[in-house]
């Protein structure tokens, strides 16, 4: 999880405080680090293992994974340097995590800040990795416990640290946003994670077997792509781009599930159609600019009564499952009394199914000749 930050010159006290902690902290880690390496000597096969690591790593965080979580996305780089931090210790965890995300990063063409945040955050999440991973010891029967350990600091590290530059360092709004991160990103990555141990014992024994160990991670991350963009590609068929609510497409799907449902049961679904009064006249004379700021708040306030479609152009439909003509009446003059409130007069229509008069199949023209009855009237007084 990486932290999206705002430009250099609008970051406020309390971010800066956290920003300066983090990147002083991860540059000595680094620091540290790297003086460690140096005073020590790696063999070929552990300088291999550093390699392959450190490329998992930076694979992770060139392609994250996508979250259901206001559109985020996660890096799986992590499963990568906890393997790193229970194979080789802190120092090699803390530079492959730091110059991995400071490299893509910086490839991308993010902001120092961001940048300087971000590799000091890892090096930290590195560190707290290889710290915890031995505190129990990292023995055949105790390796996936070592792992959880490492895993688990790291993690915490990396979501409080990230949870707090977002939330200009409120702690409360802090915790509440990392445990939605957690939420909605932990199952992918305790999924990935249950390879490392395989990958740590492949690797003490056969290399190459410890490179096919490394192959469901990407398969997970694959798979989760593949979900989003299938995700993605089915909310841009069902839903009106302006205002966020279904369309005509998903207007048709929903109802003739409430109309099954309402063959089966016996219970009445209704429908309530708007149409906004004059607004022709609202686009020809402020533009269509403020036609759409219309559009978009009449939207919100129809997200309060059942379930809201826009048919197209001035046009909106709600469905309104287990109620009968009165309800749906009673509905619909609330709603015009909202749409009201925000300086549009609106037109309402409702229809209900099964009452004896609409099929299945005209219930909404039932709904737009009530409509403009409704309009005829208004014009007649």
């Amino acid at each position: 999880m990486s932290a999206a930050l705002p430009r250099f010159g609008f970051m406020s006290p309390a971010r800066w405080v956290v920003w300066d902690g983090v990147v002083l902290g991860g540059g000595a880690a680094v620091f540290l680090s790297v003086r460690t390496l140096v005073a020590g000597s790696l063999t070929g096969r552990e300088g291999a293992g550093v390699l392959l690591l450190g490329v998992l790593v930076w694979f992770g965080d060139r392609w994250p994974v996508p979250i259901p979580a206001k559109g985020g996305e996660m890096s799986l780089s992590a499963v990568a340097v906890a393997c790193a931090a229970v194979m080789y210790g802190a120092a090699v965890a803390v530079l492959i995590a730091s110059t991995s995300i400071g490299f893509e990063l910086a490839r991308i063409r993010r902001h120092p800040v961001k940048i300087a945040f971000n590799a000091g955050s890892y090096a930290l999440m590195g560190g707290a990795g290889g710290l915890a991973a031995h505190i129990h010891p990292g023995t055949r029967v105790g390796l996936a416990v070592t792992v959880l350990l490492a895993a688990g600091a790291m993690l915490v590290t990396n979501v409080g640290l990230s949870a707090l530059i977002v939330t200009h360092a409120k702690v409360r709004e802090a915790a509440a946003t990392g445990w939605l991160f957690l939420k909605v990103g932990l199952l992918p990555f305790m999924l990935s994670l249950s390879v490392a141990p395989v990958f740590i014992i492949c690797w003490r024994s056969d290399p190459y077997i410890a490179v096919l160990a490394a192959v469901p991670v990407f398969v997970v991350g694959l798979y989760l792509r593949s979900l989003e963009q299938s995700r993605q590609a089915t909310q841009l068929a069902l839903t009106d781009p302006l205002t966020g609510l279904g369309n005509r497409r998903n207007l048709g799907e929903r109802l003739r599930r409430e109309l099954d449902q309402a063959d089966e049961t016996g219970e009445p679904v209704s429908i309530c159609l708007l149409d906004l009064d004059g607004f022709k006249g609202i686009n020809d004379r402020d533009g269509h600019a403020r036609g759409d700021e219309v559009l978009i708040a009449v939207a919100e306030t129809l997200r309060h009564d059942g379930e809201a479609f826009r048919l197209g152009g001035d046009e909106f439909v709600l469905v309104l499952p287990r109620h009968d003509a009165g309800a749906a009446t009673a509905i619909a003059a609330l709603v015009e009394r909202r749409v009201q409130d925000i300086g549009v007069n609106v037109s309402t229509g409702t229809a209900t199914y099964p009452d004896g008069k609409s099929t299945r199949d005209d219930l909404l023209r039932a709904a737009d000749h009530d409509l403009y009855a409704h309009k005829r009237t208004l014009a007649q007084t």
